[in-house]
């Protein structure tokens, strides 16, 4: 396995991971109509656009990206005392529960302190199978809000760490 920044190039990739990591994690979460319309040429677009200036890092394994995760500035300006945030952490199925989520994560944060950020947050559904991962990170939940994907409403939950230092 092989933790590396993002490049152009990986934006099909990322959507390919991105879509079925979606599809396995919220399959009892989000409607089953709105992950099975998602659609990997809109997503390259959207990962092209993000990959131009976005943090993102990706995990290979055998030359293939297995699983990626985005960070960067704390985008509401709502958080006091948090000035960094985890914008997205998905891995495919096979390779979940086996410590690379973890190692991802302990990436992008020696990437945020860095680059001088102290803090962070990340957004996570509230029935995500990983709220436990990042409760056992260290993670507290801080804030959550109602948000709608498709034609659903669904909580969302914030999980902030204070002090970057503790995940690496």
């Amino acid at each position: 396995m092989y933790i590396r920044k993002a490049k152009k190039e990986d934006a099909r990739d990322l959507a390919v991971v991105h879509i079925a990591s979606w599809r396995t994690t919220y399959k009892d979460i989000i409607d089953a109509s709105y992950l099975d319309g998602l659609d990997a040429e809109e997503k390259t677009k959207q990962w092209n656009m993000i990959l131009r200036d976005g943090n993102v890092f990706v995990i290979e394994h055998k030359q293939q990206i297995i699983g990626f995760g985005g960070v960067g500035p704390e985008r509401t300006g709502a958080f006091t005392g948090y000035d960094a945030e985890v914008y997205s952490i998905y891995l495919l199925h096979p390779y979940q529960g086996k410590g690379l989520g973890r190692e991802l994560l302990k990436t992008m944060t020696h990437f945020l302190i860095e680059a001088g950020y102290h803090s962070m947050i990340i957004w996570v559904l509230a029935d995500n199978p990983a709220v436990g991962f990042y409760e056992a990170m260290g993670g507290k939940k801080v804030s959550e809000e109602r948000i709608r994907i498709g034609s659903q409403w669904l909580m969302e939950h914030a999980y902030g760490w204070k002090d970057l230092r503790v995940l690496t």
